[in-house]
């Protein structure tokens, strides 16, 4: 889907680390969906392929991201216990809570 999820989630993953709730994380994934339609529109229009769906490819809907945190959960047990699974261990997150805290004084 254009990339997007792949890179709503991740940003999901360094709100969560930043200590986001997860109606903040919600809520920012989705302000990129009426962008997204509008940019997609225009992509399908000027490659004119009937077999893209724009409202599946362009859509960053709340229950996507709640779908996400909820699976998260329920398989790992939280966000903290996913990232730990992939090797992103509290060391890891400590260093990028400590970028992000750096960027955020700036």
């Amino acid at each position: 889907t254009a990339g997007k999820d792949r890179t709503g989630m991740i940003c999901m993953l360094m709100q969560s680390v930043a200590g986001f709730s997860d109606e903040e994380m919600i809520t920012e994934y989705t302000i990129s969906e009426a962008e997204a339609k509008h940019i997609m529109a225009r992509a399908i229009q000027r490659h004119n392929n009937p077999l893209i769906d724009p409202d599946i490819m362009s859509g960053a809907s709340k229950e996507g991201m709640e779908g996400a945190l909820f699976h998260l959960r329920s398989t790992y047990g939280s966000v903290d216990n996913y990232l730990e699974d992939i090797g992103f261990n509290v060391s890891w997150r400590t260093r990028l809570q400590k970028v992000l805290s750096i960027q955020t004084e700036k």
